[in-house]
Formats: structure tokens, sequence, C-alpha cells
């Protein structure tokens, strides 16, 4: 954060007019004009946010209903294979390859949920890139409680506009 931050400010120095134009418009409308802006983009920055965190899934979206879980009960097997689909249906035709490391992928007591970690190859099988994948399973509900990847590190938007203005 301390960085963007940083950028930001570097960006305005460096750019006066661009400082001007913003301080003219901040100070030129009224308070309730101020409160009105700051809500309007507090608002979209939430519902960016919301929007960002994934997909929302029903309660037993990965139930079997041919199975019977009081003879077979839902294990890690199942937390990583319902993981393992997800990532294929994320990644689609651009997914090589996708394996789970077993060594981090634990059912966490506290929480009551399988944590699976997995590695995916994407792109092609000449050129890809590396992204982790943490997916969270909630064996009461059959469904994923949390699911991100992280690809590989790329500067950050702010920081590309930040050269693309002032290049």
């Amino acid at each position: 954060m301390q960085k963007i931050y940083v950028s930001v400010q570097q960006f305005f120095q460096k750019n006066r007019f661009c400082r001007h134009i913003v301080n003219r418009f901040w100070k030129s409308i009224n308070v309730r004009s101020r409160v009105v802006v700051s809500a309007a983009v507090f608002t979209s920055c939430s519902l960016l946010w919301y929007w960002q965190s994934g997909d929302k899934e029903g309660v037993g979206q990965y139930l079997e209903p041919n199975r019977n879980y009081q003879l077979i009960p839902f294990d890690i097997t199942d937390a990583t294979a319902i993981c393992s689909r997800k990532t294929a249906a994320k990644y689609g035709s651009m997914l090589v390859r996708s394996y789970v490391d077993r060594h981090s992928t634990r059912f966490d007591s506290s929480a009551g949920i399988y944590k699976v970690f997995m590695l995916a190859h994407v792109g092609s099988e000449a050129v890809f890139d590396e992204a982790a994948v943490h997916c969270f399973v909630n064996p009461s509900e059959y469904i994923i409680s949390h699911y991100r990847t992280f690809e590989k590190k790329r500067e950050s938007l702010i920081n590309r506009s930040l050269d693309f203005f002032s290049g």
C-alpha cells in the first residue's frame, strides 16, 4: 500500500497540470457534491471488489445425488477433485496441467474446511505460466467457500498507468 501511495504522490509531483486540475475540481464543488462523489467512488469500489471476489456457489453444488455419504463420507480426495474441476473450468483449453500440493493440502479442523493448494500450468505445452491455486472446500455444504489463483507477478495497474502517462 505504501508503494502505491508513493507512486501516486510521485505522479502528482511530476505532473503539476493533473494536480492543478484535480485540486481545482475538488475545490469547485460544494460539500454535498463531495459527499455524493465520495459515496459513488466507495460504492463503485465495493461493487468491483464483490464482483472480483469470485463465484458465489449454491449449497450442495458438488453433492453427488447417487452417493451414500453415510457409507462413504466426504474426504480430502473429494475436495481435491472439486478443486481440480473448478481449475479446469476456469482455464479451459489454456490449462496444460494441474497438480495438487500434497504437502500443504489438509483439513483445517478449527475452520472445518479442506484447504487444497494446487499449481496450474497455463498456456501451451511449449510456453506456459505457473499459477498457484488456493481452494477451500466446505465439506458440510459441499461447496467451494474460497477460490483464488495467483498468477505470475505483474506490475500493478497504477505503476503501469504512471509509466504510460509519464513516459
